[in-house]
């Protein structure tokens, strides 16, 4: 079940972001020097939740969350019609569809919002399922991230990838 992740609880959310991010060595940032703490984290949240095209979603199967999507729209003023995709998916739910039902669910918001017109995301380029999953829903690889990121004394190399957003057409009678 899809849910407005700005309605979830943040110390669900803590535990739900915190725990995808510490089970992989995808994710570029370190969720806690970023949140050390649950009011940090709910703070972020509340200015996310004012930012006109900003979405985060949860997934969950009946009660258990198991993966969240968030898209932030660019700061620039002449950046703003593009944004960053974020998604994490939980060690057991991985394959289930959480992922592609979270794409589904914050594309379609997209195109009925009509704010973002471009959505951006870089993904290891040792993700295959993950690149699978984002070309399956429309994006285009843009560009390899040589040696991208760092981890330990390992460089691996990112890949760039774009989907542009259709805007929904005004219903006419």
């Amino acid at each position: 079940m899809i849910e407005n992740g700005f309605e979830v609880a943040p110390e669900t959310l803590y535990e739900l972001i915190g725990t995808i991010y510490r089970s992989s060595d995808a994710f570029v940032s370190n969720f806690d020097e970023n949140y050390p703490t649950i009011a940090e984290l709910a703070d972020h949240i509340v200015t996310l939740s004012k930012k006109p095209g900003n979405v985060l979603l949860v997934d969950s199967i009946g009660k258990k969350k198991l993966g969240f999507l968030h898209i932030e729209p660019r700061g620039p003023h002449k950046l703003r019609h593009t944004a960053e995709l974020t998604m994490g998916v939980s060690p057991e739910a991985r394959g289930l569809g959480i992922g592609r039902e979270l794409l589904d669910a914050a594309l379609s918001k997209l195109r009925a919002d009509g704010v973002i017109e471009i959505l951006y995301l870089t993904v290891r380029a040792d993700n295959i399922a993950a690149i699978r999953l984002y070309e399956r829903c429309g994006f285009e690889k843009l560009a390899r991230l040589e040696r991208d990121t760092l981890i330990g004394d390992r460089y691996y190399d990112g890949v760039l990838m774009r989907r542009f957003i259709e805007k929904v057409a005004p219903a006419t009678e």
